[in-house]
């Protein structure tokens, strides 16, 4: 009866966690917004000098907190952005409690901006505790905010023995990860791995296999000291009904940039999941077709960094 309810209660509570992610970014949003339509307005509730500068500075911090506030209520993964709110508190809290000297002289002022210092610290607290909280509703999850956790599966209408062979060469992923221009053995159970990062760079690491169990899975993780942080697991199980072989990845990784890198990586079209799950698609028609589908968006062939414009296939016009 408790293995049965703790599904159930553990849905609750990442539901709780998720919605004062969701919370905070509402009020973010808002606060934002404030600060941007009226700067002067803010700094005078606060108790800081009402001029050009604290004008402008108030109007970046209001742009940083819509950023924050639209990520939040956006996310499925809210953690890496709610810790760039707690980085964001610290600043808030150093330059108010640093203009706390300047306001000796006046009592008024002074007393405005000891209840706008103590805000930002009572925001600070329930943004690291949600921080915490939304970090933790999945125990196999990471703990440092600039990594993340990806799951992905797929059916495939061949053997585990078939996909494992073909997976067990590494060098062969680049035919269908877009993301991946090249691997390359460099011996000894490593190898060297060069791929597509956002805005056209691109990024090289090596990597190590760490479990390789014939026909079942295989493991691997980046060596220390590589630029991207990253470990990873395919599993191939027989289907039932003789459908095939179930193929389940599940990767961690470490994102070059942190949660910037992150953010900027999702709105160029790079979100890790949906990345990994297309990848497994191309998997899935590789091995059950021996080609990937393409339509004329992509002439240039099997070349896998032109198919992300690729488009479902349609009749042609008459």
């Amino acid at each position: 009866m408790q293995d049965s309810l703790q599904p159930r209660i553990d849905d609750r509570t990442n539901a709780r966690n998720v919605g004062m992610a969701r919370a905070l970014g509402a009020f973010s949003l808002g606060l934002g917004a404030a600060q941007v339509v009226s700067p002067s307005s803010v700094a005078r509730a606060i108790g800081v000098d009402d001029g050009e500068r604290a004008g402008a500075v108030i109007r970046a911090v209001g742009v940083r907190e819509i950023g924050v506030g639209l990520a939040l209520l956006w996310s499925a993964e809210p953690a890496p952005f709610l810790w760039s709110r707690v980085a964001g508190d610290a600043m808030d809290v150093s330059m108010l409690a640093a203009a706390m000297p300047s306001r000796d002289g006046d009592r008024d002022r002074r007393r405005r901006l000891g209840r706008a210092l103590a805000a930002a610290a009572a925001i600070t607290l329930a943004d690291v505790v949600a921080s915490v909280r939304n970090g933790a509703t999945d125990g196999d999850a990471p703990t440092r905010r600039d990594e993340g956790v990806v799951r992905a599966s797929v059916t495939v209408r061949r053997s585990p023995e078939e996909l494992y062979a073909f997976w067990h060469d590494l060098t062969r992923l680049p035919a269908f990860m877009t993301h991946v221009d090249s691997v390359t053995d460099a011996g000894r159970g490593r190898t060297h791995w060069r791929a597509t990062a956002p805005a056209g760079t691109s990024i090289e690491w090596d990597a190590e296999t760490t479990e390789d169990v014939p026909n079942s899975r295989i493991s691997w993780r980046s060596v220390p000291g590589s630029p991207v942080e990253t470990a990873g697991t395919i599993e191939f199980a027989r289907a039932p009904a003789d459908r095939g072989t179930a193929v389940r990845v599940r990767m961690s990784y470490g994102r070059p940039g942190g949660v910037a890198g992150r953010l900027v990586a999702r709105l160029l079209g790079a979100e890790p999941t949906q990345q990994v799950t297309d990848d497994l698609r191309r998997f899935k028609q590789l091995m059950e077709a021996g080609e990937i589908v393409r339509s004329e968006a992509s002439p240039e062939g099997t070349r896998t960094t032109r198919q992300i414009s690729q488009r479902p296939g349609r009749a042609m016009a008459s």
